[in-house]
């Protein structure tokens, strides 16, 4: 599981920690610095055009990034999948040995070689999830043996039964589980049954728990809270949650709340800003509901503690939704070269279904804006790290850079600084040491806490599979001490037996010679 663990979390960390390198701080800087040249002079259009580039530049490096985090999970789905037929194959082998043996045995003898075959095979699966064996004697009288029935569960759950093989396959999941999940991950289910494997809800070990919880590890922060629904209604409340932020938004826009052991298929949702400051979700079911359910613990998708490729997708967003956020705001509120009041975002986002560029985004984390908020309306919601640019009206006209600060007189009229006025770029470069945009300090601050934290993680991981390494290698020792083979002590056998050879043989060279001297040699 460690071991397991530990290599694909090198993976991320390889990816994360351009953060903390010349890469990352190269690309911010220079983007500042164009930021800055245009605050000394406005009216440079070339500056103002090198602002565009530099911001774009910035982007295709989250872009870069975020692709590169939906790599390394198809990679894991792709291990999943043949860690599955890998189990597969281990149960049919198993099956037919123990058939095997059963017939070998019943007439009282020991099939030795072929269970020691068995118990690799077990070894390897073991190496996969949690198992279980069991074998009981079956007709056993008068000295016969009989057959014996063997059980292997995995996870819990029976995967061979003496001659008999349950057989697990992978499914596509559908709807997603997390908002920045790639298409096509896979379930693990039973074939005969459609029913899943216990894998995070068992207390199972093993590379398939592994490769699972860092393909869909969210560190426990998908949307969880309380729901209210009425039998017969296609609309479920959730409140009391966990998530009261637009930045820390990851449920998709089509899944599955859970409340207890039912599904609740859901097609959209509208969101409700709270005078406590608290988020009210109503989701639209696809099915009525079935029964009246009031105060109902639910959560939408799979909780899975541990931090994975979603998590730290997630933090990607959450970056990019603060930042944006944040700049966009100032930015629209400036004066462009033209003396117009912008209204213009800086950065947008491109609808991946529709190929549509946004051009203006509300800014709903903002009381004065949010009102209701809905999974298919514009919002800060729908950027995720590799579908957000910079605006194509400001990279076509850089001229609409809002650069300037619109102040108005007590009388509430618009004061004509002229075209020089750089106050609106002052605000934009005071973000950069903003302090208080993220928990963690400025923007800077909390993209390297994401370094840090995967290398706490991946170091974990690397030192837990060093000591479980350690504590398996001892035990196959004194495995080996018992039923293996020490070649230290054969070799002094081999030396013993020959010594007893030689030693034998001069006794009966000396038998030779006394029956010589007595048949041929004594007169009588």
């Amino acid at each position: 599981e460690y071991e397991s663990k530990s290599y694909y979390l090198m993976e991320i960390q390889n990816y994360l920690n351009e953060l903390d390198k010349t890469g990352f701080t190269t690309i911010y800087d220079n983007f500042y610095n164009s930021l800055s040249e245009v605050g000394n002079d406005p009216t440079d259009l070339d500056k103002r055009q090198l602002v565009a580039q530099e911001a774009q530049t910035l982007m295709d490096y989250f872009n870069t990034l975020y692709n590169n985090m939906q790599v390394v999970q198809a990679d894991l789905n792709t291990e999943v999948k043949s860690q599955v037929e890998h189990i597969n194959s281990l149960g049919s082998q198993i099956s037919e040995l123990t058939v095997q043996i059963n017939t070998y045995e019943i007439g009282g003898s020991v099939a030795n070689d072929l269970r020691d075959q068995r118990n690799a095979l077990i070894d390897k699966l073991s190496s996969i999830c949690d198992v279980e064996v069991e074998e009981r004697d079956v007709n056993k009288h008068d000295g016969n043996l009989g057959s014996k029935n063997y059980t292997v569960k995995i996870n819990g759950e029976v995967l061979v039964e003496t001659n008999m093989v349950n057989k697990l396959k992978c499914v596509v999941r559908d709807p997603k589980a997390n908002q920045n999940d790639i298409d096509g991950l896979y379930d693990v289910v039973w074939a005969n049954t459609g029913e899943k494997l216990n894998i995070t809800s068992y207390n199972a070990t093993g590379s398939l728990k592994a490769v699972i919880d860092i393909r869909d590890g969210n560190n426990a922060e998908n949307l969880t809270g309380s729901i209210n629904t009425v039998a017969g209604s296609k609309t479920v409340v959730m409140y009391a949650t966990n998530i009261n932020e637009i930045s820390k938004m990851n449920m998709p826009e089509q899944g599955v709340l859970n409340v207890g052991g039912k599904r609740y298929e859901y097609d959209g949702f509208n969101v409700v800003k709270r005078a406590d400051g608290t988020f009210e979700y109503s989701f639209n079911l696809t099915e009525p509901a079935l029964k009246t359910e009031y105060g109902k613990n639910a959560s939408v998708g799979e909780t899975i503690d541990s931090k994975g490729v979603p998590y730290f997708m997630a933090t990607i967003n959450e970056f990019m939704r603060t930042f944006t956020s944040e700049f966009n705001q100032i930015h629209k509120s400036g004066e462009d070269l033209d003396g117009n009041v912008s209204g213009l975002d800086f950065f947008v986002y491109k609808d991946g279904i529709n190929d549509i560029t946004k051009d203006n985004i509300p800014d709903i984390n903002r009381p004065d804006s949010f009102q209701v908020m809905s999974s298919s309306d514009v919002s800060y919601y729908k950027i995720v790290g590799n579908n957000i640019k910079v605006n194509d009206i400001i990279v076509e006209d850089p001229a609409k850079i809002a650069a300037s600060e619109v102040r108005y007189d007590e009388n509430g009229n618009k004061i004509d600084d002229g075209i020089s006025n750089k106050g609106n770029m002052e605000k934009l470069l005071a973000l950069k040491s903003d302090i208080d945009m993220f928990r963690q300090g400025t923007p800077a601050d909390f993209l390297q806490s994401i370094v840090s934290e995967i290398g706490v993680v991946t170091g974990n991981a690397r030192i837990l599979s060093e000591n479980q390494k350690n504590i398996v290698e001892s035990i196959d020792e004194m495995k080996l001490s018992i039923s293996g083979v020490d070649l230290d002590e054969e070799g002094m056998d081999l030396i013993k037996y020959q010594r007893a050879y030689e030693l034998s043989s001069k006794v009966f060279n000396i038998m030779n010679e006394i029956y010589q001297k007595l048949i041929n040699e004594t007169g009588i």
